[in-house]
């Protein structure tokens, strides 16, 4: 009798834990590109019903398509570039240059302002959408997203070598000036998202193959560090190559000659002057070199 009420409980809790992990992720706040920039919304995109549903005047205007919305039938209306589409609050039809078509979830009114299903408005004003569901990011755009190698390289000669030029693998030491959304549009969509803790050091990133880029919502400070604005409007703050098996610092010392300058906290960072650049290695609690990032 113990041993089925012991069991009962257990089961309990791993229903309780399973639970919390589902409302999480189906929590986790949605991304939205636009090309290569990042319209800003009052309320955060929601899923619903697995579709993505988002403020319609923001993609409009970054979009450059004309709205116009009837407040007492709560029709709307877009128009441009040769396409016109009527949709209403509440209604799973809608009309594009007049022909009638069905969509999964309506349009609706959240906080005074109207949200329509991504993909559905997207592709109705001829644009292409690719979703990430690892990272949580829906990018809008013309034609086929670039696809790049993202393999760090092999052997030290040729991580100092692309070091020298300001290269970390396919990404540039320009690249950390630049928004999340210029990198996604610039190398497509990434592998997966970090997002991080907003009232601690470890920030959100993406990951690309080998490489991790770490961004900041630039909104955190001005609208008081909330979750989903901690993570809206990211603007790069650093790329990290994930190295692997390329040996201790001495081994770097011995092939390099001795590095610079040295800092010791929770990473224990080396720091080389390379070509105009500096490569930072980081040091992993094995003592052997796990990471690098070229900068100014």
């Amino acid at each position: 009798m113990k041993d089925c009420l012991g069991l009962k409980v257990l089961m309990g809790v791993v229903l309780f834990f399973c639970l919390a992990v589902t409302a999480n992720a189906s929590e986790r706040q949605v991304l939205v590109f636009v090309g290569d920039k990042e319209p800003e919304f009052t309320n955060e995109p929601i899923t619903n019903q697995g579709r993505t549903l988002v403020e319609m005047r923001p993609i409009m205007d970054a979009l450059d398509l004309n709205v116009t919305w009837e407040p007492n039938e709560q029709k709307i209306g877009i128009e441009g570039n040769g396409v016109s589409v009527q949709l209403s609050v509440g209604s799973q039809q809608a009309r594009i240059n007049g022909a009638v078509h069905s969509i999964d979830v309506p349009p609706q009114v959240r906080d005074g302002r109207t949200l329509v299903p991504l993909r559905f408005i997207s592709e109705a004003t001829g644009m292409d959408v690719s979703w990430s569901n690892e990272a949580h990011i829906a990018h809008i755009h013309e034609g086929e997203l670039p696809v790049v190698d993202t393999t760090v390289a092999s052997t030290k000669d040729e991580i100092w070598q692309e070091a020298k030029r300001g290269e970390i693998g396919p990404f540039s030491q320009e690249d950390r000036e630049k928004t999340l959304a210029e990198i996604v549009h610039n190398y497509g969509m990434p592998d997966a998202r970090h997002d991080g803790t907003p009232e601690s050091d470890d920030t959100p990133f993406v990951v690309y193959g080998d490489f991790d880029i770490e961004f900041n919502g630039t909104a955190a400070e001005v609208r008081d560090r909330e979750w989903h604005h901690y993570l809206s409007q990211g603007e790069v703050t650093g790329i990290r190559g994930r190295v692997g098996n390329q040996g201790s610092i001495e081994e770097w010392a011995a092939q390099y000659g001795s590095y610079e300058d040295s800092m010791f906290g929770l990473q224990q960072k080396y720091f080389y002057s390379v070509g105009g650049y500096q490569m930072t290695l980081y040091e992993g609690y094995t003592g052997d070199i796990f990471s690098y990032s070229v900068g100014r």
